[in-house]
Protein backbone atom coordinates (compact mmCIF):
# COMPACT_ATOMS: atom_id res chain seq x y z
CA UNK A 1 0.00 0.00 0.00
CA UNK A 2 0.70 3.98 -0.81
CA UNK A 3 -0.35 6.30 1.34
CA UNK A 4 -1.17 9.74 0.42
CA UNK A 5 -0.54 12.37 2.11
CA UNK A 6 -3.63 13.14 3.58
CA UNK A 7 -3.89 10.00 5.09
CA UNK A 8 -0.64 10.35 6.81
CA UNK A 9 -1.54 13.85 8.04
CA UNK A 10 -4.60 12.30 9.62
CA UNK A 11 -2.32 9.28 11.14
CA UNK A 12 -0.17 12.01 12.56
CA UNK A 13 -2.81 13.86 13.82
CA UNK A 14 -4.16 10.97 15.95
CA UNK A 15 -7.14 10.41 13.40
CA UNK A 16 -8.32 7.08 14.73
CA UNK A 17 -9.31 5.88 11.43
CA UNK A 18 -6.05 6.41 9.53
CA UNK A 19 -3.96 5.80 12.57
CA UNK A 20 -5.11 2.07 12.50
CA UNK A 21 -4.78 1.75 8.99
CA UNK A 22 -0.93 3.20 9.28
CA UNK A 23 -0.36 0.96 12.57
CA UNK A 24 -1.94 -2.63 10.27
CA UNK A 25 -0.05 -1.31 7.74
CA UNK A 26 3.02 -1.30 8.86
CA UNK A 27 2.46 -4.65 11.29
CA UNK A 28 1.72 -6.16 7.68
CA UNK A 29 5.18 -4.71 6.36
CA UNK A 30 2.60 -3.71 3.43
CA UNK A 31 3.40 0.01 3.93
CA UNK A 32 5.74 1.63 1.16
CA UNK A 33 6.31 5.69 0.38
CA UNK A 34 6.57 7.52 -2.62
CA UNK A 35 9.45 10.15 -2.57
CA UNK A 36 6.63 12.61 -3.71
CA UNK A 37 4.67 12.40 -0.51
CA UNK A 38 7.49 12.69 1.58
CA UNK A 39 8.24 16.07 -0.15
CA UNK A 40 4.67 17.34 0.29
CA UNK A 41 4.88 16.77 4.17
CA UNK A 42 8.22 18.63 4.78
CA UNK A 43 7.25 21.12 2.16
CA UNK A 44 4.01 21.69 5.15
CA UNK A 45 6.47 23.12 7.55
CA UNK A 46 5.28 20.91 10.61
CA UNK A 47 8.65 19.76 12.42
CA UNK A 48 6.30 16.56 13.98
CA UNK A 49 5.66 15.73 10.32
CA UNK A 50 8.92 15.88 9.13
CA UNK A 51 10.28 13.82 11.91
CA UNK A 52 7.10 11.45 12.15
CA UNK A 53 7.85 10.89 7.97
CA UNK A 54 11.63 10.77 8.83
CA UNK A 55 10.98 8.15 10.89
CA UNK A 56 9.07 5.87 8.57
CA UNK A 57 11.04 6.03 5.68
CA UNK A 58 13.62 4.57 7.91
CA UNK A 59 11.83 1.41 8.22
CA UNK A 60 9.74 0.51 4.72
CA UNK A 61 10.63 0.57 1.43
CA UNK A 62 10.90 4.45 -0.72
CA UNK A 63 10.05 4.59 -3.88
CA UNK A 64 11.74 7.25 -6.31
CA UNK A 65 10.81 8.57 -9.14
CA UNK A 66 13.00 6.44 -12.14
CA UNK A 67 12.20 7.18 -15.79
CA UNK A 68 9.34 4.87 -15.92
CA UNK A 69 7.45 6.36 -13.49
CA UNK A 70 8.15 10.04 -14.77
CA UNK A 71 6.81 8.88 -18.24
CA UNK A 72 3.87 7.15 -16.57
CA UNK A 73 2.45 9.80 -14.72
CA UNK A 74 2.92 12.58 -17.89
CA UNK A 75 0.78 10.28 -19.51
CA UNK A 76 -1.70 10.09 -17.32
CA UNK A 77 -1.50 13.81 -16.75
CA UNK A 78 -2.18 14.05 -20.23
CA UNK A 79 -5.12 11.85 -20.17
CA UNK A 80 -6.83 13.73 -17.62
CA UNK A 81 -5.90 17.18 -19.51
CA UNK A 82 -7.92 14.72 -22.76
CA UNK A 83 -10.74 14.75 -20.44
CA UNK A 84 -10.68 18.44 -19.20
CA UNK A 85 -9.91 17.18 -15.76
CA UNK A 86 -8.46 19.11 -13.70
CA UNK A 87 -5.31 17.22 -11.99
CA UNK A 88 -2.31 17.84 -9.77
CA UNK A 89 1.49 16.35 -11.09
CA UNK A 90 2.36 15.25 -7.94
CA UNK A 91 -1.47 13.41 -7.92
CA UNK A 92 0.02 11.78 -11.18
CA UNK A 93 3.49 11.00 -9.80
CA UNK A 94 2.01 9.43 -6.59
CA UNK A 95 -0.14 7.24 -8.91
CA UNK A 96 2.12 6.27 -10.82
CA UNK A 97 4.01 5.16 -8.31
CA UNK A 98 1.40 3.11 -7.16
CA UNK A 99 0.95 1.76 -10.46
CA UNK A 100 4.50 0.80 -11.08
CA UNK A 101 5.08 -1.28 -8.43
CA UNK A 102 1.54 -2.86 -8.25
CA UNK A 103 0.24 -0.72 -5.20
CA UNK A 104 -3.20 0.12 -3.51
CA UNK A 105 -3.27 3.70 -2.50
CA UNK A 106 -5.27 4.40 0.15
CA UNK A 107 -6.35 8.51 0.06
CA UNK A 108 -8.97 10.62 1.62
CA UNK A 109 -9.95 11.75 -1.75
CA UNK A 110 -10.03 9.30 -4.56
CA UNK A 111 -11.45 11.77 -7.00
CA UNK A 112 -8.17 13.03 -7.40
CA UNK A 113 -7.00 9.59 -8.76
CA UNK A 114 -9.46 7.98 -10.85
CA UNK A 115 -6.71 6.44 -13.22
CA UNK A 116 -7.36 3.44 -15.09
CA UNK A 117 -6.20 0.22 -13.00
CA UNK A 118 -5.21 2.02 -10.50
CA UNK A 119 -6.29 0.18 -7.09
CA UNK A 120 -7.79 3.04 -4.66
CA UNK A 121 -9.09 2.72 -1.16
CA UNK A 122 -10.95 5.42 -0.19
CA UNK A 123 -11.18 5.96 3.65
Amino acid sequence: MIFDTNILVAAFLGEEKSARLLAVALKKQDLRLSVVVIAELHAAQISEFSTKIDELSKVVPVFAIDMHVARLAGDLKQERRKKRTKTYLPDCFIAATALMYGCTLVTKNKIDFQFPRLKILNT
